[in-house]
This record gives structure tokens, sequence and C-alpha cells, in this order.
């Protein structure tokens, strides 16, 4: 049941409902109803959610036992290729989760730079 995928998977990244859903853009309560099966997420929300959660919204939903995206035109995603977007996609939960605003992560680019780092 998706109420129930949804509360394993939070509890899996150690997350609680107000972290993720800031993270996703969305109130506490609005994703509180979606773990007690009160509402249901519409088709962009679930695919942040599954984003954020690492796995796929047919997941989520029961569709499929393959919890990571891993088909790409029939071909498998090379291993390397899918522990980067894993990873990105960690450290894009921690820039958010940190409180990282883009200005922040100007400012802090602005002071590798002055110290001497090469920063794009």
């Amino acid at each position: 049941m998706l109420k129930d995928k949804l509360k394993e998977l939070r509890q899996e990244m150690k997350l609680s409902q107000k972290e993720l859903a800031t993270m996703i853009g969305i109130g506490p309560s609005t994703y509180g109803s979606y773990e007690r099966g009160q509402r249901s997420p519409n088709k962009d929300t679930l695919e942040k959610i599954a984003d954020a959660l690492g796995c796929t919204p047919e997941y989520i939903l029961g569709r499929t036992d393959n919890k990571e995206l891993t088909i790409l035109e029939g071909k498998e995603i090379p291993e390397e290729l899918r522990k980067i977007g894993l990873e990105y996609l960690q450290v894009s939960r921690d820039v958010k989760k940190n409180g990282f605003t883009p200005e922040k992560i100007r400012q802090l680019k602005n002071s590798l730079r002055k110290m001497g780092f090469s920063i794009k």
C-alpha cells in the first residue's frame, strides 16, 4: 500500500516527515496525509518523493519490486554511473537538509576561489 511504502522508505532514509516534506517543497501536514492514507500525491509530487527517497515512483506504487531505476533503453546503467547518481541525490538531500540556499552556495564558492581553489 502506498502509505506503508512511503513510511518505510522515509524511515530507511532516516528522515522525519517534516524533513522530507521540506525537501520536496510541500507542507508537513500534506506529506503526513499521504502516510496516513488520507490523500495521494499527484504525479509531480510522487516523482519528487521518489527522487528524494532514491527510488522510482513505480516502486512506491508497488508496480515493481525494482527499487532503483536501473534500465535505460533496455540496457543496464553502468554501476559507476548509478553510484554517481545516488551520490548526487545524497548531496542534494544534505544541501537541502542543512539549509544551503543558492546564495550561501555562491558565497561558499567565492570563499573557496579566494583561497585559491578552482571552482566552476
